[in-house]
């Protein structure tokens, strides 16, 4: 007997089920089956199909299904055009038939809950018919923004971020500004990566044990290496006539190559002493956060700031 059966036509007599094979043979169906139900206990294997023509669709969607393209590749059909693709490497393209990354999307993306098309949710991915992908809160265009651009480059037209609240970068990181136009001079970096503003308490570095007054105070900013400090020191009527130290700055002066630069100081100044006639000078050694004061004039003298209040601004660079 041949090991294949060609049958044109099988009509059961009764409402019960046809089995065709064995469970080590195997039959190819040429044409189309119906029926309510079709059981397999092994593999069904159909053809490759393509776009307009999947390999597996609904009765009377012959144009919507499921197709093979390539080797280890599927894509979905939708009425004769493809909407998905995976293809032999696991990415997934949605309206993109060369996904390069784990998801490729090439169209809009949006996110909402409920039955209401307009209620988003915190900090979900939405983009708009322009382009703009957004993280909502609650209504669009009031938190984190992606513009995007048909060129190589980034659309430069507007804001390419904006934030409801704030942006974090990690140490070390920040903002690169090396896409503008240089100076005449030598460029070190064109990277922000600090800012921070805050207090600190002033005290006393000139060894002479002294304790500022109530009202001592200090405000910084720093704005990357740039340190703006801005103090007020109370002086005790005790004080000696020793130089005046004020220590105690949030930051080092900077200190480059191990030398000192202006002549064992890095910022020079003046400062304003309320109730007083003296005028202070001001020096910061390079590598210390101690600032020292000279009384102005010729020859220049230590300070004696006993029982007055000192006030004053500088700004220096730290490392």
């Amino acid at each position: 007997m041949a090991s294949n059966l060609r049958v044109d036509q099988i009509l059961p007599s009764t409402s019960t089920n046809v089995a065709i094979g064995t469970a080590t043979g195997s039959v190819t169906l040429v044409g189309s089956v119906s029926g309510t139900s079709i059981t397999n206990s092994g593999t069904t294997t159909v053809a490759a199909g393509s776009t307009s023509a999947p390999s597996i669709s609904p009765s009377g969607d012959s144009n919507t299904g499921i197709f093979f393209p390539s080797a280890d590749t599927i894509a979905f059909a939708e009425g004769g055009a493809e909407a998905l693709r995976i293809d032999s490497s696991g990415n997934a393209g949605i309206g993109s038939a060369i996904p390069t990354q784990k998801l490729d999307v090439n169209g809009t993306i949006r996110s909402y809950s409920g039955t209401n098309a307009g209620t988003f949710k915190d900090n979900q991915l939405r983009s708009d018919s322009s382009g703009t992908f957004y993280f909502d809160h609650g209504t669009v265009g009031q938190s984190f923004q992606f513009r995007t651009s048909t060129s190589s480059s980034l659309d430069t037209t507007g804001p390419s971020i904006t934030s409801a609240g704030n942006i974090a970068f990690a140490s070390g990181k920040g903002i690169d500004f090396s896409a503008t136009a240089n100076s005449s001079g030598t460029m070190t970096s064109e990277l922000l990566a600090d800012y921070e503003e805050g207090t600190f308490t002033p005290t006393d570095g000139s060894g002479a044990g002294l304790t500022f007054g109530a009202n001592t105070k200090g405000h910084y900013v720093r704005m990357g290496n740039v340190v703006h400090v801005f103090v007020r020191v109370v002086y005790p009527s005790t004080a000696n006539g020793s130089n005046a130290v004020v220590s105690g700055l949030p930051f080092a002066g900077f200190n480059p190559s191990g030398a000192d630069v202006s002549n064992g100081s890095v910022p020079s100044g003046f400062g304003y002493i309320s109730g007083g006639s003296v005028i202070p000078q001001i020096h910061m050694s390079g590598g210390s956060a101690d600032t020292n004061f000279y009384s102005f004039g010729t020859p220049r003298t230590n300070a004696n700031f006993s029982g007055l209040e000192l006030r004053f601004g500088i700004t220096y660079r730290t490392s």
